[in-house]
């Protein structure tokens, strides 16, 4: 039997153009590699196994506690692992970097010293030569910079097909 486990993240998410840009550059290299596709994010806080309704109310809680900050997307990178198979390293903001201590605070979650703050562009187990021919078509610097205004909570249990949103909350509120 398959079991679905009870996983959310907090992401931060683009809108307008640059969501729209993002998601087609996605879905263009999941196309071209046979990779999953899925929305455009920052990941403040991931692996989060709570009960849904507490989490919704401490989500609300935690938006009031902070304000709208600024994403700044600057290097293409590759790691060798799914998650982190292709991304755009965000840089590590004196508000960013609060927004995460204070998530992690509120929602109970380790506050990882370790934390790489990046959009994803694409999921898979590719080869080095795959992601460097990307990298080549792409560039290796962007600078995309993006508001955010909400938290955008996920429930991103199993597949990322099967991930979707639970609830928006608009921050500083």
């Amino acid at each position: 039997m398959y079991y679905k486990k009870e996983v959310y993240s907090l992401w931060l998410m683009p809108t307008g153009r640059t969501r729209d840009d993002l998601q087609r550059l996605i879905v263009d290299l999941s196309k071209k590699h046979s990779t999953p596709r899925f929305e455009p994010h920052v990941t403040l806080i991931g692996e989060i196994q709570s009960p849904v309704s507490e989490l919704k109310s401490k989500t609300e809680k935690l938006a009031t506690l902070i304000e709208p900050l600024e994403i700044k997307l600057r290097e293409v990178a590759y790691l060798n692992q799914f998650f982190r198979c292709m991304f755009i390293k965000a840089e590590k903001t004196k508000a960013l970097m609060n927004a995460r201590s204070i998530a992690c605070t509120e929602l109970a979650q380790d506050n990882d010293k370790n934390y790489m703050p990046h959009l994803s562009l694409m999921y898979g187990d590719l080869a080095l030569s795959t992601k460097l021919g990307v990298i080549q078509e792409i560039g290796k610097e962007l600078a995309v910079d993006f508001g955010i205004t909400d938290f955008h909570l996920y429930y991103t249990g199993g597949q990322p097909i099967e991930w979707h949103p639970v609830l928006r909350v608009r921050l500083g509120c």
